[in-house]
């Protein structure tokens, strides 16, 4: 579980986990629980990294599909969901923060490949969808919709309108992450 082998295979597993404006929740499910797993065997630093990957990965099946989950999971997920609850996070906001976190992972492994089918694309987008404006998660999640839009379709052939529409994106992002200016 800690060896550089495990991690790709599941580097690529998650891959695979996006699917059109959507997750694969049996991949998120494996992927979330590895975290979890390797995250007992891992130095204090690196162990709650790994479980919050894990918990984020995992809030929406905790939600949405509790009868599909052991009822140790759902008990280790219990103070993560309650801190949910109490940022007034909605289910979608819940699944934008895991949609996010997901396509974070899977730009961060193809650094600069492209992503032809525009898959990645759409998983941000949905996740801007669900994150409303002042939702603390949606700067990041403009950021990485705007980092996919540059990655879709043959980077040979970019077209100004993609730029453009990725720019608009950052900008977006940026007007967010911006301190209110005071009068």
């Amino acid at each position: 579980m800690l060896s550089e082998a495990a991690q790709s295979e599941v580097d690529q597993l998650l891959e695979h986990a996006v699917i059109p404006r959507d997750l694969d929740a049996e991949i998120v499910y494996a992927v979330g629980t590895f975290y979890l797993v390797r995250s007992e065997l891992r130095s204090d630093t690196e162990r709650e990294q790994d479980r919050l990957v894990a918990a984020v990965l995992l809030a929406p099946l905790a939600v949405s599909r509790p009868h599909d989950l052991p009822e140790t999971l759902l008990g280790w997920m219990e103070p993560v969901l309650q801190a949910y609850t109490q940022a007034g996070d909605t289910l979608a906001q819940i699944i934008g923060r895991s949609l996010v976190l997901a396509a974070c992972m899977v730009l961060q492994q193809r650094l600069g490949e492209p992503d032809r089918h525009g898959l990645l694309a759409e998983l941000t987008d949905q996740a801007v969808t669900l994150l409303p404006p002042g939702h603390e998660t949606r700067p990041l999640a403009l950021c990485a919709h705007g980092y996919a839009l540059l990655l879709e379709g043959d980077p040979a052939s970019i077209a100004g309108n993609t730029s453009d529409r990725a720019v608009a994106v950052f900008r977006e992002a940026y007007e967010q992450l911006r301190p209110a200016a005071k009068v």
